[in-house]
């Protein structure tokens, strides 16, 4: 008996629902005024179930059946049910859901069940209203990050999901490139997915790649898990999965990824990040890169093997944790062809430098007195030079007035006084990087110390004029020297490093005269008043010895 009429329907559900044993209460989303309640006190509905249907409504007294046709939906509590065709069994308490064929014979309308956060679209869905158990058929779900496909699936009442046959992956079309196929898949919507023993396909094609479980974070937020490779094919080293590998999700303050990557050629490579971040102290991460890649056969003898590693290390601390102090890092150094065969990204290939910097500052507060370090490198791709500053030191003191005293009373010349000085020290390696941990290199390391002390003041003379003496001392401290000779048996000259301190001194001082000359032109119109040119005519002299003169010793 097909029913058109929703007033109708409603005569023969009240019929209907007076005979059974267990009541319902319904009620139309096209009558909103006609609503069967149940008179039953054993009635296990705790709300009334809204449906509603575009095509016609059916209802089988015989069998206590009703069946909705046409964008059917069927809303209860906060599950959800839409489909092309929803049957109710009002004696067992259950909804079923399937779609239905277009004139094409095409399957369209398939059932979409909602219920919380919980989405599935299916082949068929069989719900029980009454223990909330359902079973759902041919099913596709978001989970998280990821895709659950199952031929069967089963719900509990706890709201956990029991997958048979099922894939799970990243992929987001209905027929996935790759997923992890396991027999059984329990799905714990917010917290976890778990999997008896899988295996990773490709294609449809199952891969060496098993494993005995399977562990999928399923979590908003930082959580534990599987990470899922991708897969793709290199011209030069066959077939790939990249970055698959697990996820730690420790603590909010720190976490960590191993990945791998693996080439039907014998390549593989392994990565290891790692962020941490403490709120208004520090943030940053660390990521460590290692390849080997084989080109050519690997079975042949002339197939070459590289081994690459990369670095790169951010850390930044907040300008509020330390006042006084600052560290910041920026390393990004590895192995020079590393990016030409590990790079993913066009920008990766087309880098040809690599710079990195490590600096540490620190002010000691209540003295003139300021310290910095700092770790510099830098790296051509193309020339394989490497040129690193490791470290680079500066000890400084700000500008002080010694003798000036503030308990007595007026100004003395030398109150003006003021001294200030620097430190500064630096280790230089210059090299290639097949020569950077050779023994050679460490030998022909360039490295000094600097210290810089000027000493100025300002006087008035004669009213009028500004005397400005200065001097300044500096030294040089070197750990090795370079001696220079002439051998006259070979008639060339010869270089002799001499390993020992040598300090070499320097001064020189400087003095000037200055004032200043006001010329002012006035006027009596209206919005020019007045004009007023200054001119400081300024004299100085200054003076340093020649220390290349043999009486130094320093050339």
């Amino acid at each position: 008996m097909r029913i058109t009429s929703t007033k109708t329907f409603f005569i023969l559900v009240s019929l209907l629902i007076s005979v059974t044993s267990a009541g319902f209460a319904f009620e139309s989303g096209t009558a909103a005024d006609t609503v069967i309640k149940s008179t039953s006190n054993n009635a296990f509905l705790k709300e009334k179930v809204h449906y509603s249907a575009d095509d016609s409504m059916l209802v089988d007294m015989v069998n206590q059946k009703a069946y909705l046709y046409g964008n059917a939906q069927v809303i209860y509590e906060d599950l959800k049910l839409n489909a092309g065709f929803i049957e109710i069994d009002f004696e067992d308490k259950l909804v079923r859901a399937t779609g239905i064929k277009d004139s094409l014979g095409k399957d369209t309308q398939k059932p979409v069940f909602v219920q919380g956060e919980d989405k599935f679209t299916a082949g068929s869905i069989t719900y029980n209203f009454d223990t909330k158990k359902g079973k759902i058929k041919d099913v596709i779900t978001q989970q998280g990050e990821g895709y659950i496909h199952g031929s069967d699936i089963k719900k509990d009442t706890n709201n956990v999901y029991y997958v048979s046959h099922g894939k799970y992956t990243t992929c987001n079309l209905e027929h996935p490139h790759y997923y992890i196929g396991a027999k059984k898949i329990k799905v714990i919507p917010n917290d976890k997915i778990i999997t008896g023993p899988a295996d990773l396909y490709i294609a449809d094609i199952p891969t060496p790649l098993a494993i005995p479980f399977g562990y999928f974070p399923n979590k908003k937020g930082r959580a534990s898990g599987i990470l899922l490779p991708t897969y793709g094919e290199s011209a030069n080293l066959g077939f790939f999965l990249r970055d698959g590998g697990f996820y730690f999700g420790a603590n909010e303050f720190i976490d960590l990824a191993l990945r791998g990557d693996i080439y039907s050629n014998g390549s593989f490579g392994a990565k290891a990040n790692t962020n941490y971040r403490k709120r208004y102290r520090y943030n940053g991460g660390l990521n460590v890169s290692y390849s080997r890649i084989i080109q050519g056969d690997a079975e042949l003898p002339n197939s070459i093997k590289r081994n690459d590693f990369f670095i790169t290390w951010n850390h930044a601390q907040d300008i509020k944790a330390h006042p006084s102090s600052r560290f910041s890092a920026s390393v990004n150094a590895g192995s020079s062809s590393f990016n030409k065969y590990n790079g993913n990204v066009t920008g990766d290939y087309l880098s040809n430098t690599f710079q990195s910097n490590i600096a540490y500052s620190k002010s000691f507060l209540g003295t003139p007195f300021n310290f910095s370090a700092n770790a510099r490198h830098s790296q051509n791709t193309i020339t394989k030079k490497i040129d690193i500053s490791l470290p680079e030191l500066a000890l400084s003191m700000n500008r002080i007035y010694p003798f000036k005293n503030n308990t007595i009373s007026g100004h003395k010349w030398y109150d003006k006084v003021g001294i200030s000085a620097t430190a500064n020290a630096r280790n230089d390696i210059n090299t290639y990087d097949s020569l950077l941990f050779k023994e050679q290199t460490l030998q022909e390391m360039r490295n000094g110390v600097r210290l810089n002390v000027p000493i100025s003041t300002s006087l008035n003379v004669m009213k009028y004029f500004i005397l400005t003496p200065s001097i300044n001392f500096s030294s040089n401290i070197y750990f090795k020297t370079l001696s220079k000779y002439y051998d006259p048996i070979k008639k060339i000259a010869l270089n002799d490093t001499i390993e020992g301190l040598r300090i070499a001194n320097d001064y020189s001082t400087s003095v000037g005269l200055s004032t200043r000359l006001y010329g002012d032109y006035f006027f009596r119109t209206k919005h020019l008043k007045q004009i007023r040119h200054v001119a400081t005519p300024t004299l100085s002299a200054s003076y340093r010895p020649d220390f290349s003169e043999s009486q130094y010793g320093y050339y």
